[in-house]
């Protein structure tokens, strides 16, 4: 019984922690994600790169592990078409 409390103890502790510093960030992941979004979209070959804007901009217009944003999505669903 102390163990599944001392358990329970640690995974409340680390649930509240990393709560604390998701809040703390205020945004600035956002930023890096962009950053790295479009590093890593320069990185791939052209070819793939439609579908990757494609998806991208799925991902935001639903807000699948991201804020939804529907303008985002449409910047990356104009830069898809555009490459075809």
């Amino acid at each position: 019984m102390e163990i599944k409390f001392l358990s329970l103890c640690i995974l409340a502790g680390v649930l509240f922690v990393s709560q604390v510093n998701a809040s703390a960030n205020n945004g600035k992941d956002d930023v890096k994600y962009a950053a790295l979004t479009q590093k890593d979209l320069d990185a791939l070959p052209v070819e793939k790169r439609a579908s990757v804007l494609d998806e991208l901009g799925f991902i935001h217009e639903y807000g699948l592990n991201v804020p939804m944003n529907r303008e985002q999505a449409l910047q990356y669903y104009k830069q898809a078409c555009e490459l075809g």
